[in-house]
């Protein structure tokens, strides 16, 4: 008999997708969702600090087992799920090394953070969206004693990447980052339609999520500028499960009306 399968996510959130992705890809239905909403602090309740004690979001249940982390979650659904599609890379230790570049990236200084003046005022509302995360956060650690102290070094972590969000310098240097990596996976993507080569892997559903990310948050020309990243964002994008995941069109001023950016 089955076990069954719970996914706790939020739709905002780059790490959920990365998962909402994979699953697509895998053909792994899951018996049960429970979509968190961060901006008001859902993820910071005893409830769900007894399943993931850093309240953060993706993570999956299945029967007895609990998996936080995206790249976890998907390595661990690789396995139990062997009789579904096989996503697994045929290069293994590039694939790590690419999973774990990818994950150096600071997504939330990329989304939230403000790179210049003009960035300063685009980017005001986005902001304040994590200004009111860290509000409810603050407000849990009231309203919760039991699990106060885990939260207050949640929120400590929290103080330290508004700090950062709103340094242009830092916020420039973790760019600078990021265009490095895209220069590298460029050239890695040289002659492979997806970065294991013809094979589309969870690799591939964890850099979609971080690109599509990287396009809504007004940095598309970061991967355009790149051929052989264009090709594949293109690619990626026209995939069933990238169109059932982002569903949000593009809303960037200076894009035109046909834009498909997610």
């Amino acid at each position: 008999m089955s076990q069954p399968t719970k996914l706790y996510y939020n739709t905002k959130s780059v790490y959920s997708s990365i998962i909402r992705l994979y699953f697509h890809e895998k053909g792994v239905t899951v018996d049960e969702t429970v979509h968190l909403d961060l901006g008001k602090g859902e993820q910071n309740t005893p409830e769900y600090h007894k399943v993931n004690p850093f309240t953060k979001v993706p993570v999956f249940v299945h029967g007895p087992i609990v998996v936080p982390d995206s790249r976890d979650i998907t390595r661990y659904a690789e396995k139990a799920f062997a009789n579904l599609n096989d996503l697994a890379p045929t290069h293994p230790e590039k694939a790590n090394r690419i999973l774990n570049e990818l994950h150096t990236l600071r997504m939330a200084i990329l989304t939230y953070g403000v790179a210049n003046e003009q960035e300063a005022e685009t980017k005001k509302e986005l902001l304040n969206q994590f200004k009111a995360r860290r509000s409810a956060l603050k407000q849990a650690i009231d309203n919760y004693p039991d699990i106060a102290e885990d939260l207050k070094k949640k929120l400590q972590g929290t103080d330290k990447l508004l700090e950062t969000m709103q340094n242009f310098e830092q916020v420039q240097e973790e760019w600078g980052r990021t265009e490095e990596l895209f220069k590298w996976i460029d050239t890695h993507l040289e002659n492979r339609t997806y970065l294991d080569g013809t094979k589309y892997t969870y690799t591939d559903s964890h850099f979609t999520s971080i690109l599509s990310r990287i396009s809504h948050c007004g940095h598309r020309r970061s991967i355009l500028q790149y051929p052989n990243l264009a090709r594949y964002w293109k690619e990626v994008q026209g995939r069933e499960s990238y169109k059932m995941v982002f569903d949000i069109p593009c809303n960037i001023s200076d894009h035109p009306e046909e834009c498909t950016c997610r």
